[in-house]
């Protein structure tokens, strides 16, 4: 399973179990799976989680028997309801479809539980990185923003030995 995929079952799983009053659940979708684009954005609020490209792996320890993984993800969201429901009021916390998402991905930073509804996905910490407001490129009746999150796992074992050298 990939990132993206695990994002959006957590989305799915964790959206308004939070105190706050969120949006109604959109349609949350992994970018890439076939067909799925073209969901009519005027009829339903849509957030697309998407793999941020290769992850950075390095060296992590003495021996190089486990390394340091950034991998990152994005997760865009449209809407067609305005600006509010993407972002929510200045006095919310954790306002609008962006704020929820921020909500779920800031309960699990530093780890999902071994008893989730999800599989583990080993990472150590989950950042969000920015919030890039795309509000003023989508033209009329359009609202979007994309969170850019990265997952750190500071040392990941390699699973296998070392070819010796004689």
């Amino acid at each position: 399973m990939t990132t993206a995929r695990w994002v959006r079952d957590v989305l799915q799983d964790q959206w308004g179990s939070g105190d706050n009053s969120p949006p109604s659940q959109p349609n949350i979708t992994v970018e890439g799976d076939e067909g799925k684009r073209s969901v009519h954005h005027l009829d339903n609020d849509v957030i697309f989680t998407q793999d941020g490209g290769l992850p950075t792996v390095r060296p992590q320890s003495i021996g190089f028997r486990e390394e340091y993984v950034e991998a990152s993800i994005d997760v865009e969201i449209v809407t067609s309801q305005g600006r509010e429901r993407l972002l929510g009021l200045i006095s919310e916390s954790y306002g609008g479809l962006s704020g929820e998402v921020k909500r779920i991905v800031d309960k699990y930073r530093i780890g999902y539980p071994s008893d989730g509804n999800q599989a583990d996905p080993g990472y150590d910490i989950a950042r969000i990185d920015t919030f890039d407001d795309q509000i003023g490129a989508r033209g009329a009746d359009m609202w979007a923003g994309t969170w850019t999150i990265t997952f750190i796992t500071y040392a990941n074992q390699i699973g296998q030995d070392a070819a010796n050298r004689a």
